[in-house]
């Protein structure tokens, strides 16, 4: 059950990465193009329309409700906490130095 508070929600992937975003209305993809899509390609996933792609897990296995923002696995490494493709929130401001941060 959503509580009216919980304003966002992370995926979980098989891997352990997280992917957070606000609570939207997902669906579950499991073709495109009229064709089933393979676990290769991270299928079946939760799809979130509105917002890119890296922003639903591929193998998603957990979806948790929150109270407050929590970065994922993209988000750490300088992706939008948003990721609305009309507004093209592809970046964080500083996202390179987040990237370097995390790789060195």
């Amino acid at each position: 059950k959503i509580e009216e508070k919980q304003q966002q929600q992370q995926q979980q992937n098989d891997n352990g990465d997280s992917i957070s975003s606000t609570v939207q209305e997902p669906f579950l993809a499991i073709r495109y193009n009229g064709e089933l899509i393979s676990m290769d390609h991270g299928g079946p996933r939760l799809y979130i329309p509105n917002l890119y792609g890296w922003k639903s897990a591929k193998w998603a296995i957990r979806w948790r409700f929150m109270n407050q923002y929590k970065p994922g696995f993209w988000e750490k490494l300088g992706c939008h906490p948003r990721g609305r493709i009309l507004r093209e929130e592809r970046f964080q401001e500083g996202w390179i130095t987040m990237l370097w941060n995390t790789l060195t």
